[in-house]
């Protein structure tokens, strides 16, 4: 006989007598979630937070999550319904829905289509690259999916092909008037420099006008004025701040990416605060610090100077994937749209070893496995995030393509365009 399996919903509420402030902070803990995950996930609507609880460990849970002071629901499963992708749970206050998103590629066949693209990338002398790119992305975009539907990827290579000419142009531009007038190399730079914010946001919306989910476009609305902002003047300021303006600019382009971001007629929120960004910016700098100190005295105890090299590697490795998953966490779960919010579960010990062992595989095979990593990372991205609605998510996007039906096909601008060279 099966097993009893229960799962756990958080009511969106805590007891009267439980402190918010410490409540986030023992959850974080408990969950090994960051604090901005356990934030967003302790101050939103109600969830489940746990699921397919074998019998002999409920307590435990009830317990942790009493002395925490989150106020709680059991719900008893049937074996069955533990494997279930979509989860619901219900409540006399409230009825939520989660919806896991999943990534269905493999690696074998993603295999043809890449190397079929680099072989024809390579015949084409690069003009192929832009019909590279769109049955690359379209593969990632139709195998990953949220409610049993995927994703479409609909950018026309011909735009892309556009924007790519564009970038070579000005850098060809760029090297030939160096070559010839060196002197002049610095005007070039003072010319091509306000061009930057334009190419940020004309690749924004390229990117957001041809993603769809259900036959609903995403969007981008940033101006030029406000990418200037974040994209020409804030930057300056990394140099003559040591670097210690980077929190701050990783908060802003998040920001900006977010709010200025639709779903249909919909904008998204970002609830994002700063001081996450400085909490984990403090923690690399940290680990930086500590890490030359003792590889220093290491080298000059053992009077063996190489031996910084493997301890500087592992230290700059742990922090690459460290900054990675607390910003991709803090992204995903400090951003709303509606009353649907997400929950991104990044561990920075998997993104480490993901990151360092794709590496070596693609390295000793020459680049062959690019595919396998690729789609390795695709696989844990998704399982990791999920999505969480008071409403029908079909009521949701049902609504959202009425609206678009009503105010017309939304078009993009004739100088939308991809600028990544990759």
């Amino acid at each position: 006989m099966p097993a009893q399996l229960f799962e756990i919903i958080y009511l969106g509420s805590l007891r009267e007598d439980a402190d918010p402030e410490s409540a986030i902070v023992e959850f974080a803990a408990l969950a090994k979630l960051s604090t901005s995950a356990a934030r967003t996930l302790i101050e939103g609507p109600a969830r489940i937070i746990k699921k397919a609880v074998p019998e002999q460990q409920l307590a435990e849970y009830i317990e942790a999550l009493n002395l925490i002071g989150m106020q709680i629901e059991v719900k008893s499963l049937k074996a069955s319904s533990a494997e279930n992708q979509t989860i619901v749970s219900e409540n006399a206050a409230t009825s939520t829905k989660t919806y896991p998103f999943e990534f269905r590629g493999q690696a074998g066949e993603y295999f043809k289509i890449w190397i079929v693209n680099i072989f024809l990338t390579i015949i084409s002398l690069g003009i192929y690259s832009p019909w590279a790119k769109v049955r690359n992305t379209q593969y990632f975009y139709s195998n990953t999916l949220l409610a049993d539907s995927s994703f479409n990827y609909t950018a026309n290579p011909v735009a892309i092909l556009k924007g790519r000419l564009i970038a070579v142009g000005l850098f060809l531009l760029y090297y030939l008037g160096v070559q010839f007038y060196p002197v002049a190399s610095g005007l070039f730079v003072l010319i091509f420099m306000p061009l930057m914010p334009w190419l940020v946001i004309k690749s924004l919306a390229f990117n957001a006008r041809n993603s769809m989910y259900r036959n609903v476009a995403f969007n981008f609305n940033g101006n030029y004025w406000q990418a200037a902002k974040i994209y020409l003047l804030l930057p300056v300021l990394i140099f003559l701040t040591l670097g210690l303006i980077l929190p701050y600019l990783w908060y802003r382009q998040q920001k900006f990416h977010v709010e200025h971001s639709t779903y249909g007629t919909t904008n998204f929120e970002f609830h994002g605060q700063v001081g996450e960004y400085w909490h984990f910016t403090l923690i690399a700098m940290t680990i930086v610090f500590v890490t030359a100190v003792v590889s220093g005295i290491l080298g000059l105890l053992l009077n063996m100077p190489f031996i910084a090299i493997p301890i500087i590697v592992i230290a700059y490795a742990y922090v690459v994937g460290y900054i990675y998953t607390a910003r991709a966490n803090i992204l995903f779960n400090c951003t709303r749209i509606a009353d649907i919010s997400f929950l991104n579960r990044l561990e920075t010990k998997q993104m480490i070893w993901i990151f360092s062992s794709n590496t070596l595989a693609i390295l000793l095979s020459l680049g062959l496995l690019i595919p396998w990593a690729q789609v390795r990372l695709a696989q844990y991205r998704a399982q990791c995030l999920s999505l969480t609605t008071t409403t029908s998510l079909d009521q949701f996007t049902a609504a959202e393509q009425q609206e678009i039906s009503a105010l017309g096909e939304q078009m993009g601008e004739v100088f939308d365009m991809d600028i990544s060279i990759i």
